[in-house]
């Protein structure tokens, strides 16, 4: 079994002590970082920094905690992400949820570069062959891997496993695991009330509207995310999306960047609160689906995500957020899109990624 440890995320005192920071830096300065980061490591602290609406993500203290912890060390600790909107526009979201390399005790650096196009490539399993990893994340020691864990709208979940598989690839490889096989964007002009939500939502400005009144994107620029079909609210804008291909695509992807590290130079981290529906790079962030339900430690990304999802399906749905308002209940909680949470976690158990079968350690 492998051990994942905890904190809650009720307090028992109106004390630092007992607050979750509190509980946080004790649990850091107890659990055995030193076995994972060496001196003049150069460790990438994975995180996901949001979007402009999208504001649910891990506090900024957590993430100087840890840096301060790798310092202590002697490490060298940055904080990164993908691109996911334009480059600079990322930082400057960041700065404006709070992200700064001030706030966070790091330097805070944009692992694929300003233009999302700085990766190294690498073999992946069959059906994908190759991925891209940013360039930041391969050339690193060592991996902090800090999730939000939520929902989405393709893997289901969003934990540790989505946070390798698919926020340490550059764009471009992030979109061939939705797009595996032929897939096409079917635009039916009929259902289209011109909100041009589809275009505000595109990082790269490939989705517009030609003189005819029709959608067209520019298959040149298009990273193949899918936003755009996914804010159409009536329709008229659709994509296909093999679930089976993308769950695998993403295990196989998520065993690429682990295998580009030495081993026991990952460690992960999951932040189990404001656990919204949606993926954190939505321009919007809805309502909790539960409450908070606490933090999560483990060497082992398959364990920590089903920990994680086995609390929070444990946990009371809240009546008025969406899990609510789909009457979803127990383990079918955070398939809210139609997508198993669980199916690429069982993936990466399969690719030998990680145990299913884990101890719960209360460090409370």
């Amino acid at each position: 079994m492998s051990k994942v440890y905890y904190i809650p995320a009720r307090v028992s005192k109106w004390s630092y002590k007992h607050s979750v920071v509190g509980m946080f830096s004790a649990a850091i300065n107890e659990l055995p970082f030193k076995d994972y980061f060496a001196k003049e490591d150069y460790v990438a602290v994975k995180i996901h920094l949001g979007n402009y609406g999208s504001y649910r993500t891990i506090r900024p203290v957590f993430v100087r905690k840890l840096n301060d912890m790798l310092k202590g060390l002697g490490a060298k600790p940055f904080v990164t992400e993908s691109v996911r909107v334009k480059g600079l526009d990322l930082l400057e979201m960041a700065a404006w949820n709070g992200y700064t390399a001030e706030s966070l005790g790091a330097p805070l650096i944009v692992a694929d570069g300003i233009f999302g196009a700085d990766g190294v490539t690498v073999p992946c399993d069959e059906p994908i062959k190759h991925v891209d990893i940013c360039s930041a994340i391969y050339h690193a020691q060592g991996m902090l891997v800090l999730s939000h864990t939520k929902g989405h709208i393709q893997s289901g979940f969003g934990g540790a496993l989505k946070n390798l598989g698919m926020g340490c690839l550059v764009p471009k490889s992030r979109g061939h695991l939705h797009f595996q096989t032929d897939t096409e964007f079917v635009f039916d002009r009929n259902l289209c009330s011109e909100c041009l939500q589809c275009v505000e939502i595109c990082p790269l400005n490939a989705s517009s509207f030609n003189d005819d009144g029709d959608w067209v994107k520019d298959e040149e620029a298009c990273w193949n995310c899918g936003r755009c079909a996914r804010v159409c609210q009536t329709g008229a804008l659709k994509v296909s999306i093999n679930q089976s291909e993308f769950n695998f695509g993403l295990a196989a992807a998520t065993k690429s960047v682990i295998d580009t590290f030495k081993k026991n130079k990952i460690f992960y981290v999951n932040f189990m609160h404001e656990i919204q529906p949606e993926c954190d790079c939505m321009p919007a962030a809805d309502v909790p689906v539960v409450q908070d339900q606490g933090i999560l430690f483990s060497d082992d990304p398959v364990a920590i995500d089903m920990a994680s999802l086995d609390m929070i399906n444990k946990a009371e749905v809240i009546k008025d957020s969406l899990a609510g308002e789909r009457g979803k209940t127990s383990e079918a909680l955070l398939n809210l899109h139609g997508s198993d949470p669980y199916s690429h976690i069982l993936n990466s158990e399969k690719l030998g990624l990680g145990s299913t079968k884990y101890e719960l350690i209360n460090l409370q």
